[in-house]
C-alpha cells in the first residue's frame, strides 16, 4: 500500500521559495522565457506560488504536482505569470465590447 504525503499550502510555498533562492544562478543561465503558446501560469494572490496553466500532459521539467493542482517550479515563474496576465489583458482590450 502506498502512502501519500499531504502538503499544506505553507509547506508548498516554503519549498518553492527555497527552490527560488537556490535557482537564482540557474535563472541567469536561462536567457529566454518559454514559448507563451506552450507555457502559461497564474500567480495566486500575487505571491510566489504560481499555478501552471499549460497542458499537464506536456512533460515540463519544472512541473510540480500536488494532488490535482499543477504548480510551476520554473526559476522565472513570476515572469511567466506576469507575461500571461499581460497577454490576457491585451486580448481583452482587443475584443470589441458587447452591448
Amino acid at each position: 500500500m502506498s502512502m501519500r504525503r499531504l502538503f499544506t499550502l505553507r509547506q508548498i510555498l516554503s519549498v518553492l521559495d527555497r527552490k527560488s533562492r537556490r535557482d537564482k544562478a540557474r535563472a541567469a543561465l536561462i536567457p529566454e522565457l518559454p514559448d507563451p503558446a506552450v507555457c502559461a501560469a497564474r500567480r495566486i494572490n500575487g505571491g510566489s506560488l504560481v499555478l501552471c496553466q499549460a497542458d499537464p500532459d506536456r512533460r515540463c521539467e519544472f512541473l510540480l504536482v500536488c494532488r490535482d493542482l499543477f504548480f510551476c517550479g520554473h526559476p522565472r515563474r513570476r515572469e511567466i505569470a506576469d507575461r500571461t496576465r499581460d497577454m490576457e489583458r491585451a486580448e481583452m482590450l482587443d475584443q470589441p465590447a458587447k452591448n
